[in-house]
């Protein structure tokens, strides 16, 4: 679909599209992988490492108080 510009104005389609793509521009998404005494790590770095293709940060904790 081809939005069109009405002089200065956008159509109402455009400017909902615009506002919609600013707020997303600012969410971040944060990941906390848990795992049982180290068990699992391998696989969860291997996960982190895709999220973080994707733009999501996830944290791996170790040595967290038990």
């Amino acid at each position: 679909m081809v939005h069109r510009r009405s002089g200065d104005a956008l159509n109402p389609a455009e400017a909902l599209k615009r506002e919609q793509e600013r707020k997303v521009a600012g969410i971040s998404i944060i990941v906390a992988l848990l795992g049982a005494s180290g068990e699992g790590l391998d696989e969860r770095r291997e996960i982190a490492a895709k999220l973080g293709e994707r733009g999501i940060t996830a944290l791996n904790p170790l040595g967290w108080p038990r």
